[in-house]
């Protein structure tokens, strides 16, 4: 067991390792950039100090409603599928390792990886403009919550797009449908359609959370019954992955 654990360990170190050095950290240093110099030029170009309502209106519009769907998409949708692709991932599978195990191996290296990356764009924005007007008060409750959001959407989406690299070779066509068409589109139709939606139970719970911007006019469920939604989705996700990759001819 002690073996398996060392083994494992290093394949974690090595997926996170690669995962966060190449060449995607320079899309999260661009898009960092760009999210710092709008908040400096809203922050001098605005008539009125920031307060706590744009700092939650910062990170419901930056974060959730666009890192949040595209960083575990791009991320998810490679981290295995790269490997199958190039076959790589064969040295990988004729290791001692189970491939249960291999499969956490990977699981966990992108929810490193994806939380690392999401806590670092969730926090440019709130940090740019601490220092450039103080803090509002209340506006760090409003980012830790934010964080601890990020978070949990960020093991969710994560799950399901590694989840669904497994079953297709074109899981990024399939992340980019989910995430700008079913979430960013549809899950906004009236009807009810939305609470199909990984987007609506994390809205759900951050309206009640946070009562600041937009982060409080979202109607949505029962923080308990959301929460709960989520991890029967990741749940589901992570037993479907599992199987998959232990009883499926990766190709």
């Amino acid at each position: 067991m002690m073996v398996n654990l060392k083994g494992w360990l290093a394949l974690v170190f090595f997926l996170s390792r690669r995962t966060l050095v190449n060449k995607k950290i320079f899309i999260v240093a661009a898009f960092a950039l760009i999210l710092s110099a709008i908040v400096t030029y809203f922050t001098f170009a605005g008539e009125t100090t920031p307060g706590i309502e744009d700092v939650a209106d910062l990170l419901d519009i930056f974060v959730m409603t666009f890192f949040l769907l595209f960083i575990p998409m791009i991320y998810g949708s490679s981290i295995l599928r790269s490997d199958i692709e190039d076959n790589s991932i064969i040295t990988i599978m004729t290791s001692p390792l189970d491939r249960r195990l291999i499969f956490f191996g990977y699981l966990v290296s992108l929810y490193f990886s994806v939380i690392v990356v999401m806590l670092v764009l969730t926090s440019v924005g709130p940090l740019t403009l601490f220092a450039l007007v103080g803090i509002p008060t209340g506006a760090i409750d409003v980012y830790l919550k934010a964080c601890v959001l990020v978070i949990i959407g960020s093991i969710v989406y994560s799950t399901l797009y590694l989840t669904v690299s497994l079953i297709t070779k074109r899981a990024i066509y399939f992340g980019l449908f989910y995430a700008f068409i079913w979430e960013g589109f549809i899950s906004f139709i009236p009807g009810g359609i939305g609470n199909f939606t990984i987007r609506h139970y994390i809205r759900s719970i951050r309206s009640s959370w946070i009562e600041h911007g937009g982060f409080a006019i979202y109607e949505g469920a029962e923080v308990e019954f959301s929460f709960l939604v989520l991890t029967t989705i990741t749940l589901i996700l992570i037993a479907l992955g599992t199987f998959l990759i232990y009883k499926k001819e990766i190709e």
